[in-house]
């Protein structure tokens, strides 16, 4: 059957226009551990007064050891729905000198503009011998929110902490190599507005991310993101 020039252009308008909607209806098709799992490794290090660091809509309750919890604040610079929550500019918190025992902040320093004067003012928060658990992008798209200033390197990272007065204490990588690529070739898909292409990736990366395990100790250096346990001396 002969099927006119027109009827194809009116197919395939439609189709377009629909191809071009799905961005805003397919999910990411990559899927990181669970936060408990992300932070088994360290989650020993947070005890006494606790500050969650730039938290977002993240509870750590549940993730910590209540024997050893003396009590949990909450900061970020937009409003959350958390207990114990205050709003602040993680360059200056509204705490005196030596307030916490142990501090997380978790995938915020790369939205900050000044991250030196951020971690010196975490260290400045941190009773001596207390403990700063820091996670922080390496290999990773860009995520605004609202900004996205910058990426560290193992190496990078460890000199930042030194020269903010931490002692760096263990090292380790996030993720799968899966996160890392996946997250990668969707984020550069959906920049480009590459919609079937989307479509025909999205059930291969999730099972990639699925599949592939998240080494406990991750050694490698390209990762999507390194966590360091840090301390104050």
């Amino acid at each position: 059957m002969e099927i006119s020039r027109w009827g194809l252009l009116s197919f395939a308008k439609p189709a377009v226009r629909y191809l071009r909607e799905l961005k805003y209806r397919i999910p990411n098709p990559v899927r990181f551990p669970p936060a408990s799992r992300e932070l088994a490794p360290v989650i020993k290090h947070l005890r006494g007064e606790v500050l969650s660091a730039g938290c977002g809509s993240f509870d750590l309750t549940p993730h910590l050891d209540s024997s050893k919890l003396t009590r949990l604040e909450n900061c970020d610079v937009a409003d959350q729905n958390l207990t114990n929550f205050f709003l602040c500019d993680l360059a200056r918190v509204p705490r005196p000198d030596e307030h916490y025992d142990s501090i997380l902040c978790n995938a915020v320093l790369e939205h900050t503009a000044d991250p030196e004067t951020v971690m010196r003012e975490l260290c400045r928060l941190l009773k001596t011998g207390g403990h700063l658990i820091l996670s922080v992008p390496f290999l990773q798209p860009r995520h605004p929110s609202p900004g996205d200033y910058t990426r560290y390197t193992r190496q990078g990272l460890c000199a930042l902490a030194e020269r903010t007065g931490f002692e760096v204490k263990e090292v380790r990588g996030c993720h799968s190599i899966a996160h890392l690529i996946g997250w990668v070739i969707w984020e550069a898909l959906m920049e480009r507005k590459l919609y079937f292409w989307m479509l025909l990736t999205w059930l291969p990366i999730r099972l990639w991310c699925l599949l592939v395990p998240v080494p406990a100790d991750n050694p490698h250096q390209n990762v999507s993101a390194i966590q360091l346990v840090l301390r104050r001396p």
